[in-house]
């Protein structure tokens, strides 16, 4: 063993593993392909829901723009004055 910086470390040639030290390490990849789906999938469908829901909104306010403006389309007809269509001699 040697003593880098107050720190023991160990090489490699020199400690031994055993299945059993590697089976207890978790493996996030390789089972049976519904990790890799999810690692794909989620972010797809994060993404895509993130989307709708901005579009949604983008809709929305869209809309309630399209309503101010004929709703101040109709005000101005309203108090609109009438035409004075009267005969001048």
């Amino acid at each position: 063993m040697n003593w880098v910086l107050g720190i023991e470390s160990v090489s490699i040639e020199h400690t031994s593993h055993n299945r059993a030290d590697f089976a207890r390490i978790p493996i996030i990849a390789h089972q049976g392909g519904w990790d890799e789906a999810l690692l794909v999938g989620t972010p797809l469908v994060l993404i895509g829901l993130l989307l709708w829901i901005a579009n949604r909104r983008v809709s929305a306010q869209l809309a309630a723009a399209e309503a101010a403006k004929v709703g101040a389309e109709a005000a101005g007809a309203d108090n609109a004055a009438p035409n004075d269509q009267t005969d001048t001699p």
